[in-house]
């Protein structure tokens, strides 16, 4: 119940997060420089069923969303084997406000990856091109992680399940123009 209210907050004030014990991200940490525009989470955050941390990212390009997700492992031997999921979020207030989240996000802007570590590396998965039908507003990158592959994440058909959260982006149609929060 902790982690829905906390991501209830991280969606409604578009709070990108930090105060974990977790690494932060760094030089040190492993986090690469992103060639995106993008807007991402600024610390690691532990996804422990799959035994990895993530950051989420988005960008508005064009008439498009680009989603993705910076992945690295979370033990010291580095070999890891996980299926790594990022969707789009539309943060539309009332539909948050009543905790639907199902109702922020669509199966068909739903991307994975299946990630292999040897060492602690990092990786991407995306960026992936995106447009989401439920048109203009503001958008988050959602990510979730687990070791067995399937085509949705855990938790997907609960109304309750949010992800982590990237930051959010304001997403208009091309002749409105777009640009970051």
């Amino acid at each position: 119940m902790v982690a829905v209210v906390t991501s209830v907050f991280f969606i409604v004030t578009g709070t990108t997060g930090g105060g974990s014990s977790e690494p932060q991200a760094s030089a040190d940490a492993g986090r690469p420089e992103s060639t995106l525009d993008a807007q991402c989470r600024s610390s690691w955050e532990k996804i422990r069923r799959a035994s990895i941390y993530v950051i989420p990212c988005i960008e508005v390009q064009a008439d498009e969303l680009l989603i993705s997700v910076q992945v690295r492992p979370a033990n010291d031997s580095g070999i890891v084997d996980a299926t790594v999921w990022v969707w789009p979020m539309h943060l539309d207030a009332q539909l948050l406000e009543r905790k639907q989240y199902d109702l922020v996000r669509e199966p068909s802007t739903l991307r994975s990856c299946r990630l292999t570590f040897t060492h602690d590396e990092v990786q991407t998965c995306g960026p992936f091109a995106v447009t989401p039908t439920t048109g203009p507003g503001f958008y988050n990158a959602a990510t979730s992680a687990d070791i067995h592959e399937a085509q949705y994440p855990p938790g997907w058909n609960s109304s309750l399940f949010a992800g982590t959260q990237s930051p959010k982006v304001d997403f208009r149609a091309p002749e409105q123009g777009a640009s970051r929060d």
